[in-house]
């Protein structure tokens, strides 16, 4: 059997920066650790212990990370403590069974798909207790929990003394579970995280950098990057220059799934099984979460960490008992159902994808009409135990290849993933990709009652060749997203009211849309935005009209707020959410005569002459008047409906070329393209449109300090500000109490829109989402922001139409189009991969509840129960800052901040850890709103 290194497969993408290149996996079920034998002291007051880590599989105990445990009464050691998965650090340092330190951090570690940046820094000679021993976490130092017993000054510690230390083991109880890469003791000295890790500019990423600092006494780097044994001096060398080995015990570096030396790094992390979202009774997890165990009857299924929606993909499965299910699945369908194969019961809703069943067939899914079986006749298709399976994906054309043991299973003909040939794509009529447009695929493994099984995504050697044009599942390997950095799109910010004056800044962008609540009083919430403008607010858990308010923008990063209102009042702590329109505007507008009561301007071949232009300050607008009916008709901008002509930013062409006023009317007849070009200034006064010949044709043109410009691709003349790039617009319109469509300009159809009434009170606030409905089309169910009602078909409100990539459908509805002295404001969404999801899924009603993949790490949740009466639930990563993010508020009431242990938020998505009804009801159907933190391939574990 040949072996093929993947070590190097698909690195392009990988950023040209320090590079580790291996770890090494503790398994507690292996019992492998390193010694380290000390043969003097070195200083037991001052050392930094610095390392990266990513997690292993749930375990309820403690989980030693470097330790000195001489007998139950006398230990002293870092570890991971228990809990639901490793929840945190402490540092134990117990004498004759009395306690010098015991410090346990406040937050939870339970992120098992990225990695971990840990420095333990040791200084009990300072003489400021709090900062005499001090964890790190990705670069940020953690907060200790109340009860934690600290550090004496000048007090010693056995760690790093002139005896026996343990790397992964504690001499006393057991080994960790966890992978672990780059470790330095810096001996004597007292160092921060920044000595070995930075942040990324480009991707904001916490990056491990090359230490450049000095090494002494008993220091030592471990890069593990000598896998060629299982000594002193191979995997366990020491790198600093000192000679300072340690001994691996346990270790093996063989060929196959016993390797403990793996590429999976902080530099290029690797797929492994999920143990946040798996069956979750009878299965088990070990080796570095890449062996799956079924002790439970029935199938008990699993899903990868990684999920990805386009590009070539191959991964391999050794098949070590039957029976097995391996092949990918989508990442909303359901898989904690009570028994049963995932192609039989398809009762967990959207489910979509492909396995090979070692018994029987080849099944094929699409939600629950039913599946393909490949071969659909003739002999059964089976592998056994010992037997390696082969799984590769084409994600863009919807294929699926399964080999055993190095060769492609023929189903359909002769079958070759590198060529695209022969692959299996179930359910043919769903297949034109809109269907799963949005939709993520991950691996999908499962074991029959006490099977066991191995997968290898790449981070060890493949057993087979990787098809010609496809990619293991790493990190370096996903495309890079459009958005490297989401907080120039949208972020958080905390501030105090102060009841007077003040600026509120901190943002990468000048605000568009502010949500804004206060955190200890029960004040509504108020939602300002730049196309309404300043001192314009509407209420999320209220109909009331919008009235004025205390917010007014264009502070650079930021807004300013004077005296009054819900998000300066008192003294109360205030949470913001900050979105971003985009930068300023600029349109293109084709213009053109038609006969209406006389001849009249048109633009964009609009319904209505003569209109009311918005051109936003600081914008940049053409207008096109090629069209043959503007020949004799020069297209002017003034002062007045018809004279004094406006220049301060104007520009007229002709046939291309710059000309004054006088040449643009004079040629204008016989040019073939004409174009008036205007760049609206500062403070400009109203202005009109008009022709330079006839009377009466033009209008006016809105050029205040409201932002937005005229949109006329609906039926209603629509006010929009759009940033396509992150899927946000902003929109205003009027109504007319007709069946009308409104133009959004995000270029893609949406996932979600938010309407509310601006000067019509008793109106809820309306949604649209995709989800609703079981995601069937066309839209004909709404939900209210401003209640806890389950979601409700309502026909009128859409129009029972889709939203299409250039306008919404708006019906004869009151809250979306009462009459045409009603104004309206909507909030428009569009997903973009690794920035923002609009998803939904369904809730297990277990502590250990759902796992909700994103694609990134999220700043901001916005939950709701859709089949049931519940609040809407606002969490996000600053308000705590830790996980479990426990700190909430609710859209829909004026409720203070409430503290629940519901959700964690994650590298990858967010975790359900609470039984409550507004999360995880059994059985609850859920839509969510989230913005990333950073790309799941940039993401660092929270």
């Amino acid at each position: 059997m040949g072996f093929y290194d993947a070590i190097r497969v698909g690195a392009a993408g990988a950023a040209d920066t320090f590079q580790i290149e291996r770890s090494v996996r503790i398994s507690r079920d292996s019992d492998n650790y390193f010694s380290v034998n000390n043969s003097s002291s070195g200083n037991t007051q001052t050392f930094t212990f610095s390392f990266w880590m990513k997690l292993g599989k749930i375990y309820s105990g403690f989980l030693p990370i470097y330790s000195h445990y001489l007998t139950g009464t006398n230990r002293c050691g870092i570890t991971l403590t228990s809990g639901t998965g490793s929840a945190g650090f402490q540092y134990q340092n117990r004498q004759s069974n009395s306690h010098k330190a015991l410090i346990d951090p406040a937050e939870k570690l339970r992120d098992h798909s990225a990695w971990y940046h840990v420095v333990f820094r040791m200084d009990t000679t300072n003489s400021t207790q709090a900062d005499r021993f001090i964890i790190y976490v990705n670069g940020r130092r953690i907060a200790f929990s109340s009860g934690s017993i600290l550090v004496v000054q000048n007090s010693t510690s056995v760690l790093n003394s002139a005896t026996t230390h343990y790397i992964g083991h504690d001499g006393f109880s057991g080994t960790g579970d966890f992978y672990l890469a780059d470790i330095h003791l810096i001996d004597g000295q007292a160092l921060d995280a920044s000595y070995f890790a930075e942040t990324d500019a480009t991707t904001g990423q916490w990056m491990p950098k090359e230490y450049t600092g000095s090494y002494s006494g008993t220091s030592y780097h471990l890069k593990f990057d000598d896998n060629s044994g299982t000594t002193a001096t191979t995997l366990g060398k020491d790198s600093s220059g000192l000679g300072n080995n340690v001994t691996p015990v346990n270790f093996s570096v063989a060929a196959g799934e016993g390797n403990d030396s793996l590429t999976d790094t902080p530099t290029n992390n690797f797929c492994t099984i999920n143990p946040l979202d798996t069956y979750r009774s009878g299965n088990t997890l070990a080796e570095g979460n890449l062996k799956l165990t079924r002790s439970g009857s029935n199938f008990g299924n699993a899903r990868g960490t990684f999920a990805v929606n386009t590009g070539k993909w191959y991964y391999e499965w050794k098949c070590d008992t039957i029976y097995n299910q391996v092949g990918w699945v989508n990442t909303g369908f359901d898989i904690n159902y009570n028994g049963g194969d995932v192609a039989v019961t398809s009762s967990g809703g959207n489910g979509v994808g492909m396995y090979w069943d070692s018994r029987t067939f080849m099944y094929g899914w699409q939600n629950s009409g039913g599946n393909d079986y490949f071969p659909s006749s003739g002999s059964y298709v089976t592998y056994a135990a010992g037997d390696i399976i082969m799984v590769a994906f084409d994600v863009d054309n919807f294929k699926f290849w399964f080999g055993k043991n190095g060769s492609w299973i023929n189903v359909l003909g002769t079958a070759d993933p590198a060529s695209g040939t022969d692959g299996i794509t179930p359910v043919a009529s769903k297949n034109d990709g809109t269907y799963r447009s949005g939709m993520y695929f991950t691996p999908l493994l499962s074991c029959f009652s006490n099977g066991v099984g191995h997968v290898n995504f790449g981070q060890r050697p493949f057993s087979y060749t990787i098809p010609t044009g496809y990619k293991t599942l790493s990190s370096a390997n996903l495309p890079d997203p459009t958005i490297l950095l989401p907080n120039n799109h949208f972020d958080t910010l905390l501030w105090t009211a102060n009841g007077g004056t003040q600026n509120i800044t901190g943002l990468n962008f000048d605000p568009d849309w502010v949500w804004g609540k206060s955190r200890t009083s029960a004040n509504y919430h108020d939602l300002y935005d730049t196309v309404r403008g300043d001192n314009l607010r509407v209420f999320s858990n209220g109909t009331n009209a919008e009235v004025s308010g205390y917010l007014q923008f264009g502070v650079t990063g930021g807004f300013a707020l004077s005296a009054g209102g819900n998000i300066n009042d008192g003294t109360d702590s205030v949470v913001g959410w900050n979105w971003n329109a985009g930068e300023t505007d600029s349109a293109t507008y084709t213009v053109k005569v038609v006969s209406d009561s006389g001849n009249k301007y048109r633009f964009n071949n609009f319904g209505t002459s003569a209109v009311t232009l918005d051109l936003a300050e600081g914008g940049t607008y053409t207008f096109d008047g090629s069209d043959s009916s503007m020949s004799g008709h020069p297209f002017v901008i003034g002062t007045a409906a018809n004279g004094s002509v406006y220049s301060t930013g104007v520009t007229y062409q002709l046939d291309g070329v710059s000309v004054t006023y006088s040449a643009y009317t004079s040629g204008y007849s016989s040019a073939s393209t004409r174009k008036l070009i205007i760049t609206v200034p500062a403070s400009a006064p109203v202005l009109y449109y008009w022709c330079s010949i006839h009377s009466g044709m033009g209008g006016a043109v809105n050029t205040n300090s409201t932002l937005g410009s005229s949109n006329f691709d609906g039926s209603l003349q629509a006010k929009v500000k759009a940033n396509p790039t992150a899927g946000f617009s902003i929109v205003s319109y009027t109504g007319n109490g007709s069946n009308s469509t409104v133009g959004h300009a995000l270029g893609v159809k949406p996932d979600t829109i938010i309407v509310k009434g601006r000067n019509i009170a008793g109106q809820d606030w309306v949604l649209y989402n995709k989800n609703l409905d079981g995601g069937n089309q066309p839209a004909t169910h709404i939900i209210k922001l401003n209640t806890t009602a389950a979601e409700a078909d309502v026909n009128d409100v859409w129009n029972d139409t889709e939203p299409t990539s250039t306008v919404f459908s708006v019906g004869v509805e009151a809250m979306v189009n009462y009459n045409t002295s009603t104004t309206y404001v909507a909030y428009v969404f569009s997903e973009v991969a690794g920035y923002s999801k609009f998803g939904s899924y369904t809730g297990n009603g277990n502590a250990d509840g759902t796992f909700v993949f994103t694609g990134f790490r999220p700043a901001f949740v916005i939950i709701k129960r859709t089949n049931a009466s519940n609040d809407w639930f606002l969490q996000d990563d600053k308000r705590l800052g830790y996980n479990p993010a426990n700190s909430y508020l609710e859209a829909n009431t004026n409720l203070a901040e409430q503290a629940e242990t519901d959700i964690d938020i994650l590298s990858n998505g967010f975790k359900c850890r609470s039984t409550g009804n507004g999360h995880n009801a059994s059985g609850g159907t859920y839509i969510y709103f989230a913005f990333a933190k950073s790309p799941f391939k940039n993401s660092r574990a929270r």
